[in-house]
């Protein structure tokens, strides 16, 4: 099936999105744990920050777990051209909302993540590397699927 070629690739984008919400979460409770209420009480925004980046990840992976269902049960034969670009659609879609995710986290991170002892600046190099995949870009497949369902 040529149309589920690209479904694999969001793969590492997913895994690695989720390795940047993990390492935040445990860099926000090591600095949550001082029992400082004032540093707690400003770190309003950061928590909901990651809130919001873990929501993204989650439903980047429902979404290709949901393609992953309907795609890899189809006959070939059976596939539509929108078929094949809804399923390239929303593979780019999932990786660029993990991308987003990445570096929504890093961002939030400070300062110090730009130190290479810090995992989370090779976690936002991956990410933005793994995102920049031909077939993962939002903009070349966001527009085939446009064009399509447009006629």
């Amino acid at each position: 099936m040529d149309f589920t070629f690209s479904l694999p690739l969001p793969g590492a984008e997913l895994g690695i999105a989720r390795a940047a919400v993990s390492a935040f979460e445990e860099r926000c409770r090591e600095r949550l744990s001082s029992g400082n209420a004032r540093l707690a009480a400003e770190q309003s925004a950061t928590l909901t920050r990651l809130a919001h980046a873990g929501a993204q990840v989650e439903a980047a992976k429902q979404l290709l777990l949901a393609d992953a269902r309907k795609f890899c049960s189809l006959n070939a034969r059976e596939a539509t051209a929108l078929d094949r670009a809804q399923c390239r659609r929303d593979v780019s879609f999932a990786t660029q909302m993990c991308r987003k995710a990445v570096n929504s986290i890093y961002e939030a991170a400070g300062g110090s993540s730009v130190y290479t002892k810090n995992d989370l600046q090779r976690i936002w190099r991956d990410g933005n590397v793994a995102a920049a995949h031909h077939g993962l870009m939002w903009d070349f497949h966001g527009l085939a699927y446009g064009r399509l369902v447009v006629g």
